[in-house]
């Protein structure tokens, strides 16, 4: 089930993957080829496990529209982080990544952590998600994690993490008028 109908961007970078990218949350400012660059060098760098081959879409949502999923789901009603479905590898489609960026930012702020950086590790989670990996018990959670830290450095180290930012609706307001 896509939640997606309207992606803003959609790019393909291979005959193996379109990205289809959703920026649905009004104050996350973020570059839909660097989103996309992401992907490919994931594809591209793994060391551990791919994903299978198709269309995969993401979406940036803000708490009420991941909170709507999260009970439709999951019977959570409660904001989260980052929701990952699979999708039919037979219908080209391998799933999508849901991130709740209200979520996301509020938990990087009280761990002092960058904005940037905590979406790309919520964006790597849910491609490892894709690629078979699981966080339902504490030993799977901690290869997850080691998993999330060795793609961040991976791809740190190459310069392909992609950088978001936040623009609050005052600023938006401010800018839409010079």
């Amino acid at each position: 089930r896509r939640i997606a109908p309207y992606p803003i961007g959609r790019y393909s970078y291979n005959s193996l993957r379109t990205v289809s990218i959703s920026q649905l949350h009004p104050c996350l400012k973020a570059d839909d080829r660097s989103i996309e660059s992401l992907f490919l060098a994931l594809d591209t760098l793994a060391v551990s496990r791919e994903i299978p081959q198709g269309e995969l879409s993401i979406a940036l949502l803000d708490d009420e529209q991941i909170s709507k999923l999260h009970a439709d789901f999951l019977d959570d009603p409660s904001p989260t982080d980052v929701i990952t479905f699979p999708g039919d590898p037979d219908m080209e489609f391998v799933g999508e990544i849901c991130l709740g960026v209200d979520s996301i930012a509020q938990f990087a702020k009280a761990n002092g952590i960058t904005l940037s950086m905590e979406i790309n590790r919520c964006l790597i989670h849910g491609w490892l998600h894709l690629a078979g990996y699981q966080d339902d018990t504490p030993q799977a959670r901690s290869t997850m994690r080691q998993a999330e830290d060795h793609h961040l450095q991976l791809l740190g180290e190459r310069g392909l993490l992609p950088c978001y930012s936040w623009q609050s609706p005052k600023q938006q307001k401010l800018e839409s008028h010079k």
